[in-house]
């Protein structure tokens, strides 16, 4: 079966993410928004579908951060 991961960057005016995801891991995490209930919401979206994920994330505010971190995961389809 084929490996079902993936890694993407994505950087704008207002964000900086880096995003590596593999749908067939553990559940091991590594996130980081700088928002601490984003941070939890996509770590207990992982841990509970035992998928790993590396999230690094960075903005001009929390507003950009929020709206795109999640926004990635549409190119993972």
């Amino acid at each position: 079966m084929a490996k079902r991961q993936s890694s993407i960057k994505r950087v704008t005016q207002e964000t900086n993410i880096n995003l590596i995801l593999n749908l067939d891991g553990s559940g091991k995490l590594e996130i980081n928004t700088g928002i601490k209930m984003l941070d939890h919401l996509l770590s207990q979206t992982a841990k509970h579908g035992r998928f790993d994920l590396k999230l690094k994330a960075s903005g001009d505010d929390e507003h950009h951060v929020t709206k795109t971190s999640p926004s990635v995961w549409s190119s993972f389809e």
